[in-house]
């Protein structure tokens, strides 16, 4: 029984259901970038309670929040470990420090970003979606990607360890009932590759609409007065991925928000960020108002700002 009771404690870990499914799926290939594998990382929350996780949104400093695995397959199916990404990014930190973001999941949500795999233009500037791994022989492979937010130093704001799993204060309250139990690294699906569904390839049109032109050129000012009237520009072809934007706090006005898209131009792939000011102030309803309190009203007669406005004031490249 004593022994039996051992073996039940060792397996309960891989028993308990985790909090987080990380899946790995393909995308469509680039025209003229076929040398470039294009990924999506899925990142599931599959616990019944809401709680963040880490993302590498412009992270550039420290250990990376994600790896990516390379296995050859052999004639009998057996997978054999190649290639294992940089454990240390590999990047200039000359104008800023960042290891990655938060993001917050309700239950059963998902987050997902890309993965641009031997897009070396952007390799050592935009880690955050791109690996460069070295040149395979042909045959077939897999790829896995492991998600590691044990190495930043932000882990300890968003995950607790499985031997904390009920960190009871001594008023009898969990301190940290949204945190996610942390395990070890999660590891994905495996990946074949070369697919064993041909990929769609994306053919790229610049002349396809005004965008695409616009973008093709990268004449950014005129990407800005285009994206600016339609709400159709994201399903563009030129439109490799948009990022979920950071959320604005109407402290004071105005405020700025934005997200960074990432574009299919003539010359490879683009980094472009947006820039949006969220909120007006009407200054010269600001100076009446002033002279309002000056001569004893508690009010002016009229609103001197706007919070249910934005207006998108800059696209540049990053």
């Amino acid at each position: 029984m004593f022994l039996l009771g051992v073996s039940l404690m060792g397996y309960a870990k891989d028993l308990r259901p985790q909090d987080l499914k990380i899946t790995l799926e393909q995308l469509p290939v680039l025209e003229h970038q076929s040398d470039i594998i294009p990924l999506r990382i899925h990142i599931q929350n599959v616990s019944n309670h809401r709680g963040s996780i880490l993302v590498p949104y412009a992270q550039n400093y420290g250990k990376p929040l994600f790896q990516l695995r390379v296995y050859e397959i052999d004639q009998a199916g057996k997978y054999t470990l190649v290639y294992t990404s940089q454990e240390i990014l590999d990047m200039d930190t000359s104008k800023y420090k960042t290891e990655g973001s938060f993001w917050q999941l309700e239950a059963g949500e998902t987050y997902s970003l890309p993965l641009f795999v031997n897009d070396s233009k952007n390799a050592r500037l935009r880690f955050e979606s791109s690996i460069q791994i070295p040149d395979l022989n042909k045959g077939k492979y897999a790829f896995q990607v492991l998600y590691t937010p044990e190495n930043s130093s932000f882990f300890k704001y968003a995950f607790r360890q499985f031997t904390d799993i009920d960190p009871i204060s001594e008023d009898g309250v969990d301190d940290y009932p949204d945190h996610f139990i942390w395990e070890g690294s999660f590891t994905s699906n495996f990946l074949e590759y070369p697919f064993e569904i041909l990929p769609k390839l994306v053919v790229y049109d610049p002349t396809k609409s005004a965008l695409c032109r616009a973008v093709s050129k990268e004449n950014w000012s005129k990407v800005k007065r285009i994206w600016r009237k339609r709400d159709k520009n994201k399903s563009c072809d030129c439109v490799l991925w948009v990022y979920d934007g950071a959320q604005s706090i109407l402290a004071s006005l105005p405020a700025y928000t934005g997200y960074d898209v990432i574009f299919y131009t003539d010359s490879g792939i683009k980094y472009v960020s947006f820039t949006y000011q969220v909120g007006k102030v009407f200054r010269l309803r600001s100076r009446m108002a002033w002279l309002f309190h000056a001569v004893g009203f508690r009010r002016a007669p009229f609103k001197t700002s706007k919070a249910n406005w934005s207006k998108l004031i800059r696209v540049e490249e990053i």
